[in-house]
């Protein structure tokens, strides 16, 4: 297969996020097509870097933010001249929009936006989405993760063009990770285990969910495992210890198999105040385990068609929350679990993959 055509992407690193997860996916099967991919990086770190293929090229620019990246991305645009841009998370995709502009090369950039907006509770959100309003109109496309992003981005930025692609989450190794055997303790002793995963970080509301178990062991025997680093770590690890859950709390971290943990645990729940999408969600469903998840803005109840497929219940509602939790380990609900796999087709990397390149040229 001869293509010869290059696709640039621009991220700040490949630390363990959706959107870089998505990158990765992306860019991977790209060079499995025979294209060429240029993997611009802010900073060349992240687990995900030793998942790249061979052929894709990593270019370091060296930054220790990605407002630094300007200068060394604008250099590569005048040196490499682009046909085309692909990047992925809001300030990235302005920094590159700006860089084009002032390197004047003919490059079309396609920005993806892989997060709720917001109207800006502080400075540096407020920065962001003025100047989002200002070089937005510049992209060759918008691409939004859910119709709930692309509504949004219409309102605030008041931009009618949106194209929606889905991420792509699945892949040919899905199936054959989440069979993998995992050495997990819990795992070994028909154990009810409940499982989430994601950033640490307030949107994910990993407390909520910490508070909302202390509830279900009051009831029924079961242990909790959340997959995943990020800046609530310490905060998480003292609510754990504050509510005495040290010894049914486990918090690994990122790990290179979540499908494994979750074909295996009892039940997945997404706590989250905010979501653009919810890849965890398809990878649960993907693995054959039940749902549950707080109605939050915006991808879950898109993903789960009004609760088809899984519990949706109101955010930040602990109670709630907790007796769905029990009443999903009491009494499974299947929520056409099957039915939906069947139906994934439209996550897959292969059809996401031909999306994009329809739109990149």
């Amino acid at each position: 297969m001869t293509i010869n055509k290059k696709i640039s992407m621009f991220l700040p690193s490949l630390r363990g996020g959706g959107a870089e997860r998505v990158m990765l996916n992306l860019a991977n099967n790209f060079c499995e097509k025979g294209y060429e991919v240029d993997l611009i990086l802010a900073k060349a770190e992240g687990p995900y870097l030793k998942d790249l293929h061979r052929s894709i090229k990593i270019i370091n620019l060296g930054a220790k933010k990605v407002s630094r990246s300007l200068v060394p991305l604008i250099k590569y645009l005048q040196k490499e001249k682009p046909e085309s841009l692909l990047c992925a998370m809001n300030y990235a995709n302005v920094i590159a929009l700006v860089a084009v502009k002032i390197a004047r090369v003919r490059t079309e950039v396609s920005v993806a936006i892989h997060s709720v907006l917001s109207k800006g509770d502080n400075f540096q959100e407020k920065v962001v989405l003025k100047l989002m309003k200002a070089f937005y109109k510049d992209a060759k496309n918008i691409i939004a993760v859910s119709n709930g992003v692309a509504d949004q981005v219409r309102r605030y930025l008041s931009i009618k063009e949106i194209v929606v692609i889905y991420n792509p989450v699945l892949t040919d190794n899905t199936q054959k990770k989440a069979s993998e055997f995992n050495n997990h303790k819990w795992f070994n002793n028909n154990q009810k285990v409940v499982l989430s995963a994601g950033r640490m970080n307030d949107d994910k509301n990993f407390q909520l969910l910490i508070r909302a178990f202390k509830l279900v062991r009051n009831e029924i025997d079961s242990k909790l495992i959340i997959l995943g680093e990020g800046t609530n770590r310490n905060k998480l690890t003292s609510i754990v210890r504050d509510n005495g859950l040290q010894s049914e709390v486990d918090m690994p971290g990122f790990v290179n198999n979540p499908y494994s943990y979750m074909r295996n645990s009892s039940l997945f729940v997404l706590p989250s105040n905010y979501e653009s999408f919810g890849n965890v969600i398809v990878e649960a469903l993907t693995s054959g385990t039940n749902v549950v998840s707080t109605d939050c803005p915006y991808g879950p109840r898109e993903i789960l068609e009004d609760g088809k497929y899984g519990t949706l219940v109101p955010v930040n509602d602990v109670e709630l929350l907790a007796n769905s939790i029990l009443n999903n380990l009491k009494e499974p609900k299947h929520h056409h679990v099957e039915e939906f796999a069947k139906k994934s087709n439209k996550y897959h990397i292969d059809f996401v993959t031909e999306k994009y390149i329809d739109i990149l040229f």
